[in-house]
């Protein structure tokens, strides 16, 4: 039961400042601002120069994108060549992966062929470019995909700029209505769902953050989302972004926007109560490393939530870094959960996911399938003959918490031929891992097209039955990364260096930056049974020749600090 007290008015005073470099400038909402979803994001095809645009000129770059993004814009074509992915195709025509794939049609953007013909969109049609069913394309191997960039080339220098996201999505700011004191989610508004109006194309600004191997999108007017990761190598999108957002009835308010991407759920359990309202967005530009800063103020509480994205020079991590900064007279009991809804290709997730959960047991939050039941401890992650990792053996919805808390400093989503996600942490700080799978759920509930995802969340506290306390004046610093994973065998463990898999039929290595390393494989009792030379680049996994019968430990060493980077024994 959520009780309907409210606690007196937060005192609002001065908040200390936190001191960014930014030369960039910043964005802040309008209170008229509303949040809304997407089906695609245009960028500019250069970074910004000096001297940057002022915030009226990088909006009028917004609504020129948007002009030329409108459902109405022509198209041509493109033949796939050896060696092209559909992220490099997307950079030559300067549009995006998520563009090219609705254009298209296309299910798996890692299996484009060689003479397919790709509609751009946006550019002039020609009657011969678009195939048809008469004389269809013929079938040959699928593309390489090869990294933009090896070890040999120069890498990409991080930058952050202005862009343009159009989203489809029902009008719902007419629906909207000051909720009572009673209820648990004053202050905020409830939803008529009666007076919801029909889907609409609706332009918001963004930035961009990339580097050699990462593209991220961020839109600060919903919630101050990451709203897609994109790994270059494969030009695959690796988050859920909803192609037709209504409201579903789901979330404290009574109402919640499946918009996609990560979103910072705070003060409460589930998706908290800012999902949906503008961030303050501050862009910094360095010499090796970009960051957008987005910073809100919760309403009931009064806390700062200050989150910073970024990516370095050289990996393919995204850093995030939040603040929580209870600037009040008063304690402020409050849950903070990151929520990363997965869905290699930006529109659906495959039934056969592979889930590393960082715990020997699991809770069930909420389930419909009929050999579990909500509030159920059970073993991690063989639960009778159901191999629990393997989400094809999930029978209805299913939400599962590490038990009783986080006990490894990383959790996973994987697919089969796909790109995965990888979450790193501490779990001295972050207690709480779930995930939640959408199994037999309508899609109507959340989206006016067919559509699905997997949410991966990660939580100051283990469970929504929890909650922590932020004292008068007290500051928590949280420190989290998401690093795409290449599509490889099933996680076995992970650091910030490396993630490693171990299968009875192979031996798989990933790193987020280029490295040389040396891997050694060993028996119980000690002796070495292989060492390898690898070099490994973003996005690629790295994998044994062979996998000797009596292995039992594995490490892994920097080929030029003699550093050990990461163990295993079994």
């Amino acid at each position: 039961m959520r009780s309907g007290a409210r606690s007196a008015a937060p005192v609002r005073p001065t908040l200390p400042a936190i001191q960014y470099a930014t030369s960039l400038p910043t964005y802040t909402p309008t209170p008229t601002q509303t949040a809304t979803p997407a089906v695609r994001y245009l960028h500019p095809t250069t970074p910004i120069a000096t001297p940057t645009p002022t915030l009226a000129e990088a909006a009028q770059m917004m609504e020129a994108a948007t002009v030329t993004a409108t459902p109405a814009a022509t198209s041509s074509s493109y033949t796939v060549q050896p060696g092209d992915t559909l992220y490099g195709i997307a950079q030559r025509f300067g549009v995006s992966v998520a563009d090219l794939v609705q254009a298209n049609g296309i299910e798996n953007p890692a299996l484009i062929r060689v003479g397919q013909v790709l509609i751009i969109p946006g550019r002039p049609l020609t009657e011969e470019a678009v195939p048809t069913p008469s004389a269809p394309t013929e079938p040959s191997a699928p593309v390489t995909t090869t990294a933009p960039v090896s070890q040999q080339e120069p890498l990409q220098r991080p930058v952050v700029r202005p862009t343009a996201v159009l989203l489809r999505m029902s009008a719902f700011e007419q629906a909207l209505y000051p909720l009572p004191p009673e209820h648990p989610g004053y202050p905020y508004q409830g939803l008529d769902f009666s007076r919801i109006g029909p889907p609409e194309l609706r332009s918001f600004p963004g930035f961009v953050l990339e580097n050699s191997f990462t593209e991220v999108v961020v839109i600060p007017d919903l919630g101050g989302r990451i709203y897609q990761v994109v790994d270059k190598v494969s030009g695959i999108p690796l988050l859920y972004n909803n192609p037709s957002v209504i409201p579903s009835s789901w979330g404290i308010r009574g109402w919640w926007l499946a918009i996609g991407g990560v979103e910072w759920c705070f003060p409460t359990e589930e998706h908290g109560l800012i999902d949906y309202l503008p961030w303050k967005a501050e862009p910094e530009q360095g010499e090796s490393e970009a960051a957008i800063v987005l910073s809100t103020t919760e309403e009931r509480t009064g806390v700062l939530v200050r989150t910073r994205v970024s990516l370095v020079e050289g990996d393919s991590t995204i850093h995030v870094r939040t603040e929580l900064y209870n600037g009040t007279d008063t304690a402020r009991r409050v849950q903070y959960w990151q929520n990363a809804m997965f869905a290699p290709g930006g529109r659906a997730v495959p039934s056969d996911c592979w889930v590393t959960l960082p715990a020997a047991q699991a809770q069930v939050h909420s389930t419909s399938d009929p050999g579990l039941a909500s509030g159920q401890v059970i073993p991690w992650p063989l639960y009778g003959v159901r191999d629990l990792r393997d989400t094809s053996s999930w029978r209805g919805h299913l939400g599962l918490f590490a038990y009783p808390s986080a006990q490894a400093p990383f959790a996973g989503i994987q697919c089969s031929a796909s790109p995965g996600l990888l979450q790193l942490f501490e779990p001295q700080a972050w207690q709480g891992v779930k995930f939640f799978g959408l199994g037999d759920t309508p899609f109507s509930r959340y989206s006016g097209e067919p559509s699905s995802y997997m949410e991966m969340w990660l939580g100051l506290t283990p469970t929504f039955d929890d909650y922590t306390t932020l004292a008068p004046g007290e500051r928590r610093v949280l420190e989290s990364r998401y690093v795409p994973l290449p599509a490889m065998p099933p996680l076995t463990t992970a650091n910030e260096n490396l993630a490693l898999s171990v299968t009875p039929e192979a031996i798989a290595v990933a790193s987020s930056r280029p490295l040389k390393v040396q891997v050694s494989a060993s028996s119980s009792a000690g002796q070495e049974l292989a060492s390898w030379e690898a070099e490994l680049i973003p996005g690629k996994a790295w994998e044994a020749p062979e996998r000797p019968p009596d292995l039992a430990a594995i490490e892994i060493i920097d080929a030029a600090s003699r550093q050990l980077l990461l163990s295993w024994a079994k």
